[in-house]
């Protein structure tokens, strides 16, 4: 993704919103700040993501990508990384 220099769109919406966007994916629900609005992350080709973070405008902006470690949690995993 990074050497294809994928977009990154970054887009606030209310809570409402990503109840409804994520209906069918409650994990995705699970742990979500009690805000009115939410900020949502998508990376071009990507499923969005709620989050809080620092972003950029596009993937080619990184250098590489460090995992620092993995965790299995209920029905999948959780990724612990770093942006170079």
């Amino acid at each position: 993704m990074i050497s294809e220099g994928r977009t990154v769109r970054i887009e606030e919406v209310s809570i409402e919103e990503v109840k409804k966007r994520f209906e069918k994916e409650p994990r995705m629900l699970q742990g979500l700040p009690r805000l009115e609005k939410v900020r949502l992350v998508t990376i071009e080709g990507c499923r969005p993501i709620a989050c809080g973070g620092t972003h950029l405008r596009n993937v080619h902006e990184a250098k590489g990508v460090r995992i620092d470690r993995m965790e299995t949690v209920a029905g999948g995993f959780r990724v612990y990384f770093d942006v170079l």
